[in-house]
């Protein structure tokens, strides 16, 4: 029955991930999903029932499943064309390195709900990434924070030794306004109909 809800919690937070993400970015999402995911699950070791244990077992795999979404489309908005497909594999690879780190972790620990202090504390770390993990480029654009989108370039342009003229950012504001104009003629169009 556990994994059963487990499975039903994976997708209802893969389906509403992606959602959150598209409204509210994928940054918000991938730190205080795995923040909310943390809590969920040392709060279930304490569950007086196993109802309440059910409960949080849900809420654990809806938070986990749809940060893990936002934490791989993230990284993969945040390199270049060429560099995609190696970030997809090592987000993909990091799953089953927890596997292995979590089998560790269980024949080390041997008791339960000790293991589930060990395998959820280090998430809090994650609330560093408020200041380490830039938003997605391609999500600013698309929500029409043009400035936002230039920072982040900027210091990507820095940190890996390249050089973005004004020039080329200059025209992700032609983005914008093609999407304006875009916004403007479906608005045109529902009052003509």
């Amino acid at each position: 029955m556990v994994g059963t809800v487990n499975s039903i919690g994976q997708f209802f937070g893969l389906f509403a991930g992606g959602f959150i993400s598209d409204k509210y970015g994928r940054k918000v999402v991938l730190i205080w999903g795995m923040v909310l995911c943390a809590i969920c699950g040392i709060v279930r070791a304490f569950m007086p029932t196993y109802e309440w244990f059910l409960v949080f077992e849900f809420l654990d795999a809806a938070f986990g499943a749809g940060t893990y979404i936002c934490g791989f489309v993230l990284g993969v908005e945040l390199v270049g064309p060429k560099k995609r497909v190696l970030t997809g594999i090592l987000s993909s690879s990091c799953y089953t390195f927890g596997e292995i780190f979590t089998a560790v972790a269980a024949w080390a620990v041997q008791s339960w709900r000790s293991l589930i202090f060990v395998l959820y504390s280090p998430i809090f770390l994650l609330i560093s990434y408020i200041w380490l993990v830039p938003e997605s480029v391609r999500w600013n654009l698309s929500k029409g924070r043009v400035e936002e989108a230039k920072k982040i370039l900027r210091k990507a342009a820095k940190v890996n030794g390249k050089e973005l003229s004004e020039n080329t950012l200059e025209k992700l504001s032609l983005i914008e306004i093609d999407q304006e104009k875009d916004d403007n003629d479906s608005f045109g169009r529902v009052l003509l109909a």
